[in-house]
């Protein structure tokens, strides 16, 4: 059998954060595997900055995930000998937040979170204008690295990454299925597509209909002022102030900038571009915001982007994994933080057949639910 056709373990389409924490997990169990990406690793809908880990979620099973991904990050930092979350916290204000609390210690009644006033406020986070509703401060939260996290799963598993667009899956008479990309044709005992906004088209080639709305997610990153550059705090404003219906940033670059974004997404257009006008106002909202909420980041010099995202009907922070035969589909939108938990899930399906528990598209999670009605599921 030629190099361009041959059989393997386990294939994997994407190398965003949740395709590389797969491809690592597999190595750990010492699974035969290939990485297929055509554009830069963690470029598509993982790439970006104000990425925050949290445990706040509408959904108790949201909160259960994150607190297993929470520790699996520790495990992350150990094996990769650096700090891929920082220490800081995140706070969250806003109406919600307080049921959010309930809601975590309902679940985990020895999670450090904890509401906090105005004095606590200004402390771990000074560049926030001042704030007297409801405020909680999730401590072990906080900003995730990104680019280190990616950079770091790279350097495990990169040699097998194979830097050619897929062209389609092929699922096998026999229970196989063939990954067409490049001019090459290999065979796997199991597929695991998470190709973010690309997902949708591989799964439609095998008639496996997936309900996502592809989104371009705005973020903009402002210089902090020198009096405030050290180690702060990630932030979630539900508050509905300053006219802003959810925005959320964290410390980036050494703590020497604040990056940005909204709850509003831009537009993307039927042919699958980006509808830049919106961008550009969404953008502008995000100035206004900061001059009137965030006086301690410069307002003025702004600079940033869009990124991918997929928000599936029933949750804007919800995910699911569908199911043909030996290829799993993961879609979902804000699946970073829960990349270590879904990489394990995932590669357990891929071994004993179905999907991950809790995880299938009757599942919808993300939606909210009580914990009481979480165990008739």
């Amino acid at each position: 059998m030629s190099p361009l056709e041959r059989t393997g373990r386990v294939g994997v389409i994407g190398a965003g954060i949740v395709g590389l924490a797969t491809a690592w997990e597999l190595e750990q169990r010492g699974i035969e595997f290939d990485v297929f990406e055509y554009g830069a690793p963690g470029g598509g809908q993982s790439r970006g900055e104000s990425r925050i880990f949290r445990h706040a979620h509408d959904d108790p099973r949201l909160v259960e995930l994150a607190l297993r991904s929470r520790r699996l990050w520790h495990e992350w930092e150990r094996e990769f000998g650096v700090q891929l979350i920082s220490p800081d916290g995140v706070v969250s204000i806003g109406r919600r937040v307080l049921k959010q609390l309930d809601l975590m210690r309902e679940v985990e009644p020895g999670i450090r979170v904890g509401e906090i006033g105005p004095a606590r406020l200004r402390d771990v986070l000074p560049v926030l204008a001042d704030y007297d509703g409801p405020i909680v401060l999730d401590e072990e939260g906080g900003a995730i690295r990104t680019r280190l996290t990616i950079a770091s799963l790279l350097e495990r598993v990169g040699q097998w990454l194979i830097p050619v667009k897929v062209d389609a899956v092929e699922i096998l008479p026999g229970g196989q299925a063939a990954i067409r990309a490049g001019g090459i044709r290999r065979v796997y005992d199991t597929v695991i597509v998470c190709a973010g906004v690309g997902t949708e088209r591989l799964a439609a080639l095998n008639e496996v209909a997936i309900p996502v709305q592809v989104e371009a997610q705005i973020r903009v990153t402002y210089p902090i002022r020198p009096e405030h550059r050290r180690g702060l705090a990630s932030i979630r404003d539900g508050s509905g102030r300053h006219e802003s219906s959810g925005v959320y940033g964290s410390p980036v670059r050494g703590n020497t900038h604040y990056s940005i974004g909204l709850s509003q997404t831009g537009a993307v257009s039927g042919n699958g571009l980006i509808d830049w006008d919106q961008v550009e106002r969404l953008a502008g909202r995000t100035d206004e915001w900061v001059r009137r909420g965030g006086p301690g980041v410069d307002p003025d010099r702004g600079g940033g982007g869009a990124c991918w995202g997929a928000p599936l009907p029933w949750s804007a922070g919800g995910f699911a994994v569908w199911r043909r035969g030996p290829v799993l589909h993961l879609v979902g939108n804000n699946m970073f933080k829960m990349a270590p938990v879904l990489a394990e899930a995932l590669v357990d399906a891929a071994l004993e057949g179905g999907v991950p528990e809790g995880m299938g598209r009757r599942d919808r999670l993300g939606s909210p639910i009580s914990a009481a009605s979480q165990k008739t599921l």
